[in-house]
């Protein structure tokens, strides 16, 4: 278990002991004690019967005892809660054994603290820790139920029954301690047979998942989790109209995912043709996109996602502008860049004369923010005006608006990207005559 998640469970077990240190000390408003009276055999022998019972409430508190709890009268909610104090004792103690490194013990305060790393766990301690987690996190749901904050991927699996879910929890817990135990041999020097013993246990997982699931709730798990249709939802959750819609371009994305699939999820070097067939792929699927949304949603959606816009939008309300002075800015820019793209492709202007007027039109664009925003608001937004900077820095720009001109590898159409100028053709030196 990571050590944040220790952390975030250790105001819960100070809680849990304070509870339980309250519920065992006597009343402070308990009545005075009456006179004396003499004792009588039936008074005995209560006093007795109820000294035995907190004694016996005590032994089963020391030991964990659920049923002897439940018996005693302590409610199923408190029994849960010191059984989850109890799983995480024994859980933080096996972690501070295994991760904190032994006191260095230097008295040389002015040298680098370097302190003495500790050993790798062996086997059996891993073993153990992983059976303190398992534990811990069995006692977590039973007392806070299946969404308690430190339980993983609920919203994953959240669609199908409880039953199913536990099972590829389960699984991926399995998968995830063969990970790590793999991480831990290792040493944190990473061979390519390490490598590959890692693709093996992805590929083995999903081979698991998918034979635990029907076809359709292979499919349902497909749609809420693969990272295709992450990127869908990223990019145009807000403005999906519904679940068919959804699926039109999940397929799309997973259809360009599987054609440039990385399985290393490491960074690879593509050749130049690559690199053209993938840009080439890239404006096709937005294209794909744009007619799937129609272009009111695809000329819009990008704003609500984007910092620029989202800064205008408190701009308007902080310095009481008019509401749309947002989409006016955003025209703005457009305007810029479709100048700037202008500039950039003229072939009588060499690449001094062609910075140069990049920077008229920065100047100008000052201005006209100047006028729409005022001058303190021009200038918060010029902080975070990325295309501002490019046109200062000589460069054109493209946004959504022309998104065919992105260069290859912009993720993102909504953000202004650098558009280089053409190539010059290479004109040949005349062949002189013999």
């Amino acid at each position: 278990m990571k050590r944040s998640q220790i952390l975030f469970v250790a105001s819960l077990v100070a809680n849990v002991v304070l509870a339980g240190i309250f519920l065992l000390r006597p009343s402070a408003k308990a009545p005075a004690a009456s006179p004396p009276t003499p004792a009588t055999h039936t008074r005995a022998g209560t006093t007795g019967a109820a000294e035995q019972r907190h004694e016996a409430l005590l032994a089963a508190l020391a030991a964990g005892d659920t049923a002897t709890l439940l018996a005693a009268g302590v409610s199923p909610e408190a029994v849960h809660l010191l059984a989850a104090a109890r799983a995480f004792g024994r859980l933080a103690t096996l972690a501070r054994e295994q991760d904190e490194p032994p006191a260095a013990g230097s008295t040389e305060y002015w040298r680098r603290a370097r302190p003495p790393s500790r050993p790798p766990p062996t086997r059996e301690q891993r073993a153990a820790r992983l059976a303190a987690e398992r534990e811990f996190e069995t006692t977590m749901r039973q007392a806070f139920g299946e969404s308690w904050s430190g339980q993983r991927n609920q919203e994953r699996f959240g669609f199908l029954p409880s039953t199913q879910q536990e099972r590829l929890r389960r699984i991926e817990r399995d998968y995830e301690e063969m990970r790590r135990d793999l991480s831990l041999d290792s040493d944190g020097v990473e061979l390519a047979a390490d490598r590959q013993k890692q693709l093996l246990l992805d590929t083995e997982m999903k081979r698991d998942l998918a034979a635990a699931l029907s076809p359709v709730e292979r499919e349902q798990l497909e749609l809420r989790t693969s990272a295709a249709a992450s990127n869908v939802l990223n990019r145009y959750g807000d403005v999906i109209a519904s679940e068919e819609e959804f699926k039109r371009l999940y397929a799309l994305q997973k259809a360009f995912d599987d054609r440039f699939s990385n399985p290393t999820n490491r960074p690879q070097v593509r050749t130049p043709e690559e690199n053209r067939l993938r840009a080439e792929a890239e404006r096709q699927l937005n294209d794909e996109y744009r007619t799937a949304l129609g272009d009111e949603r695809w000329g819009t959606f990008p704003r609500e996602n984007d910092g620029e816009y989202r800064t205008l939008a408190t701009l308007a309300t902080r310095l009481n502008l008019p509401a749309t002075t947002a989409d006016q800015v955003y025209r703005v820019r457009d305007t810029y860049s479709a100048q700037s793209l202008v500039i950039n492709e003229n072939p009588a202007l060499s690449a001094a004369d062609r910075r140069t007027q990049f920077i008229e039109l920065a100047n100008r664009a000052r201005t006209e923010l100047t006028q729409q925003l005022g001058p303190e608001g021009a200038e918060a937004y010029a902080r975070q005006a990325g295309w501002l900077r490019l046109l200062q820095n000589g460069s054109a720009f493209a946004t959504n608006s022309n998104a065919r001109r992105l260069p290859p590898g912009s993720a993102r159409p909504s953000s202004p990207a650098t558009v280089m100028p053409p190539p010059r053709p290479v004109v040949s030196p005349p062949v002189p005559k013999s």
